[in-house]
């Protein structure tokens, strides 16, 4: 365990060394790195996202809990705090993909 930590350290080491290296030669190579890194980061979250929906809701709508979709089986109310923050947060997400494909990487 502490073998891999180390091992993790110095990979990040090197891995940052060698892109900032790489900046004073390649700048449009190492935006378009950074900006798969990102998407790699967001495709993970998303995936993180789903797991958790898709735990949920098949715990919910299980069969035993008698009848379909069971008693505990929650609809979210459109008026609630936590719709308006994923709204907001989709409404982030789409402006700031907008603003980094209108800088025209």
């Amino acid at each position: 365990f502490i073998l891999l930590h180390i091992g993790l350290i110095f990979a990040f080491h090197f891995w940052f060394r060698d892109l900032l290296r790489e900046l004073a030669k390649k700048y449009e190579i190492l935006l378009m790195v950074l900006f798969l890194v990102f998407f790699l980061f967001l495709a993970s979250e998303a995936l993180l996202f789903v797991s958790f929906f898709w735990a949920s809701f098949h715990s919910l709508s299980s069969p035993t809990l008698g009848a379909w979709p069971g008693e505990g089986f929650y609809l979210p109310d459109p008026c609630e705090l936590t719709f308006a923050n994923t709204l907001l947060l989709s409404n982030a997400a789409v402006s700031l993909g907008g603003a980094f494909v209108s800088l025209e990487i």
